[in-house]
């Protein structure tokens, strides 16, 4: 191996030159830092904590919206199921109807003639005073809900009204976009 040599005499070593400022003075040499590691690993800690935080929020946003859904569909339907009005019977049974799918509409459909003829021979009316739910479970397109309906009944044998009170057990499914109920039981 041959080690190069100077091929003449006043041929200067190679070296750096010094960088030099706007005024001709040398500038030192910069010694590269990580200054940005911290702040870039802070910002990338603080996206993730965003990032699963809008997530959390997300989630919860939608499992309260889908809860409030369910309990205003029973609470609609248990209003629709117990308001009773001779001159509306049938509408009123198509509304009941309207919100109802399963074991719970093939059984109103079956009694609905005589739901309609029971109300307009015994001159039946119902007027809902108040309809309290809670939503018991929420779980993909089912749900189950618990409604507490307070009324004022007027018939022939109780011509000036009657308070009563029902309590529902409503299991409810979700169809087209729709909460609609599928069975109820009656309680005491």
């Amino acid at each position: 191996m041959t080690i190069p040599t100077r091929t003449r005499v006043d041929d200067p070593p190679t070296t750096e030159l010094p960088r030099l400022d706007a005024d001709g003075d040398p500038v030192p040499p910069r010694v590269l830092r990580p200054r940005l590691r911290l702040p870039a690993l802070l910002a990338a800690v603080a996206v993730l904590l965003t990032c699963g935080a809008a997530t959390l929020v997300g989630t919860q946003w939608w499992a309260n919206s889908e809860r409030t859904a369910v309990q205003t569909a029973a609470q609609d339907h248990a209003r629709a199921l117990m308001t009773i009005d001779p001159a509306r019977s049938v509408d009123d049974a198509r509304a009941v109807l309207d919100a109802s799918t399963g074991e719970f509409a093939d059984l109103y459909r079956r009694n609905g003639d005589q739901y309609v003829s029971v109300v307009r021979d015994g001159q039946v009316r119902m007027t809902v005073d108040s309809v309290l739910t809670g939503v018991v479970s929420v779980d993909g397109d089912a749900a189950r809900v618990l409604t507490a309906v307070r009324v004022t009944s007027h018939d022939v044998d109780h011509p000036d009204g009657e308070k009563r009170s029902y309590r529902l057990s409503e299991e409810m499914r979700k169809e087209g976009g729709r909460w609609l109920v599928s069975r109820i039981d009656f309680g005491r």
